[in-house]
């Protein structure tokens, strides 16, 4: 659905700054005065470095970023540096913004190729690190553009190539088995990444194109690819009444879409771990119902299915990567509109497990569908642990 961004991710060796890449990029740790790789890069710069920080405040904070061209003292033409904040506290996911950073200035430049330089804290985050990096660049080069209209929307992106580095100075070859987890580790990163960009889609599309079907045809696509490791059930509107859902089903009675409650599971091929489910809130459109939204507030809410997305499009990965649990994905997938045959103030509804609830705002629909959908998972998944997922307010 959306643009896909071509760019392929590598382990590179050799001495970061003597990468024949357009860019090279690499994270300072606060005072950039004091940071080893920011001292060796402005040394190789003739100074200029230190020049533009002071200029622009740099202090290494995270999110700051500046950029320089390198006038040919080293083969890359153009050096960027973004701001880590304090070593000691960059967790390892912190990684993921700093790539997209780059990967995004990279395009903006007309960079095709970059060399990042990932920081260092000791061989037991460096696997994680990597894996975290290459989502960053994934991830920060996301685009959906699928309804643009006009020539710039059409130009494609320049970053063609992203290396990552993990010696400054290129002298520390990696071992076979290194060299075997990093590449794993990117595997896996780009995985998660897709993934998650798979879910954007979803979210992007206007809510004519993504219906409740049409989130059940998703899973069952999911569920196709990965053969016997996902199974996929979902249930119509007359399945769902049999099992008593009156809260979800109230929900998405006004709508000329009929709802569609998606149950995936993943089980792995040895006995699992745990059992867990996640639920994901899966309102296709939330028009507030006879409570209705003003109109600026109902403008996105085509985004209400966000909390399915999620869960839906997770299961793609962890069957590709492989889990020791087994995993549960339950969505109620429904429209909350206006109509004749819409829920209204002052109903008593029946929940699945048989509590009645009386309605005094029809825009409180997740709870509702939620609910249900809770039910349905205590009782016929039995899971040791539940997460749900929602737009809730």
């Amino acid at each position: 659905m959306a643009d896909k961004a071509p760019v392929a991710v590598t382990h590179l060796h050799g001495s970061f700054l003597q990468s024949q890449v357009d860019l090279v990029a690499f994270v300072a740790f606060g005072d950039a005065s004091k940071d080893p790789v920011f001292k060796l890069a402005d040394q190789a710069l003739g100074g200029v470095l230190s020049d533009v920080a002071k200029s622009e405040s740099f202090d290494g904070k995270t999110g700051q970023q500046i950029s320089v061209h390198s006038h040919g003292k080293i083969p890359a033409k153009r050096v960027a540096v973004v701001g880590g904040g304090i070593k000691g506290e960059f967790g390892n996911p912190s990684i993921r913004d700093l790539t997209a950073m780059v990967a995004q200035h990279a395009n903006k430049v007309g960079a095709k190729s970059v060399a990042f330089l990932v920081p260092t804290f000791g061989a037991n985050r460096e696997n994680a690190l990597i894996q975290h990096a290459t989502e960053g660049v994934f991830l920060g080069t996301y685009k959906f553009g699928r309804y643009l209209t006009g020539d710039e929307h059409k130009k494609p992106t320049s970053l063609a190539s992203f290396g990552l580095v993990t010696d400054p100075t290129g002298k520390k070859k990696p071992t076979a088995k290194q060299g075997r987890d990093f590449t794993a580790a990117i595997s896996r990163g780009g995985v998660v990444a897709a993934a998650i960009n798979h879910a954007r889609d979803l979210i992007n599309e206007p809510a004519h194109a993504v219906t409740p079907t049409v989130l059940a045809n998703d899973a069952v696509a999911i569920g196709k690819k990965h053969g016997k490791s996902v199974s996929v059930t979902v249930l119509d509107a007359k399945k769902c009444k049999d099992l008593g859902m009156g809260m979800f089903l109230a929900v998405g009675q006004g709508s000329a879409e009929e709802p569609r409650f998606i149950h995936m599971t993943y089980k792995p091929a040895k006995k699992p771990k745990k059992k867990i489910c996640f639920i994901g809130k899966g309102i296709t459109f939330d028009s507030g119902g006879y409570s209705l939204k003003p109109s600026a507030s109902m403008e996105d809410m085509k985004v209400d299915m966000s909390g399915a997305a999620a869960v839906i499009s997770s299961m793609d990965a962890i069957a590709t990567l492989g889990c020791d649990y087994e995993v549960h994905v339950v969505a109620a997938c429904c429209e909350n509109l206006v109509s004749g045959h819409a829920y209204k103030l002052g109903d008593v509804l029946t929940s699945m497990d048989g509590t009645t609830v009386e309605i005094n705002n029809t825009d409180a629909e997740g709870r509702l569908t939620l609910g249900d959908a809770i039910t349905y998972a205590r009782k016929k998944i039995q899971p040791d642990e539940m997460f749900d997922f929602a737009t809730l307010t």
